[in-house]
């Protein structure tokens, strides 16, 4: 999407269209469907935004949850940085403990 670029995190999840994309881009990496997350990213999803707000969790979290390695080590390779929010567990550390073969 386009026209975020300085917004909160706040400020983006009151726009619709964003929280669905995020929704979906989430949902992709906790479904192990690795064409749906490429297509999340080449839309415009943030690979670094949160599927749930109130989650606190990336795609990243939720790939690493579900166990799905391949789509962990992907998105490690394309530019994965966010830690998530303070309370919850880093992906990085949360993709060693869940998938130890996809560092």
């Amino acid at each position: 999407m386009k026209g975020l670029e300085g917004l909160s995190i706040d400020e983006k999840y009151e726009i619709e269209e964003y929280r669905d994309m995020m929704k979906a881009f989430a949902a992709a990496a906790t479904d192990g469907n690795l064409e749906q997350v490429k297509e999340g990213l080449s839309a415009g999803a943030d690979i670094n935004g949160l599927g749930e707000k109130w989650t606190g969790w990336t795609a990243l979290h939720h790939a690493a949850d579900a166990g799905h390695a391949e789509i962990v080590q992907y998105l490690l390779s394309v530019g994965q940085t966010r830690t998530g929010s303070p309370w919850t567990i880093p992906p990085t550390l949360l993709s060693t403990w869940l998938c130890p073969n996809s560092t």
